[in-house]
């Protein structure tokens, strides 16, 4: 819903843009989550997970809207495949999360720090 008032008034390529940033902050703000005494450590990383989602969920929808304008006439297929690649990513980017956890809370938020780095480094480059 709030991107799709967003492309209203700015590209989608820059909505892309914004919400890896937010990812980002979610994931810095998980990593100091990792310093809160225990008892507050879930409460925490809670909103810190939402705030992760809501930046992927901006980012998402207007990754594959843009990846499928040059396909209209077989758009089912394509986002059949689109689909297809993005669940193969999730479940390597699953198994990576697997492989480096070590037991702390400090795990995920650097593995996604990596993650959307990469993520936000490659966005701006296929803008320019």
């Amino acid at each position: 819903m709030i991107s799709k008032r967003l492309v209203n008034h700015t590209e989608p390529e820059n909505i892309i843009v914004h919400g890896l940033a937010i990812m980002l902050m979610g994931t810095l703000l998980a990593t100091l989550v990792h310093f809160l005494p225990i008892s507050l450590q879930l409460p925490a990383m809670i909103v810190c997970v939402f705030v992760i989602l809501f930046g992927t969920g901006t980012a998402l929808p207007n990754c594959l809207s843009l990846a499928l304008t040059d396909f209209q006439d077989v758009i089912g297929s394509a986002g059949a495949i689109f689909s297809l690649g993005y669940y193969l990513l999730v479940s390597a980017a699953t198994y990576g999360m697997s492989a480096f956890h070590n037991g702390t809370v400090l795990a995920m938020p650097i593995y996604f720090i990596a993650l959307g780095i990469i993520m936000l480094l490659t966005s701006l480059r296929l803008q320019k």
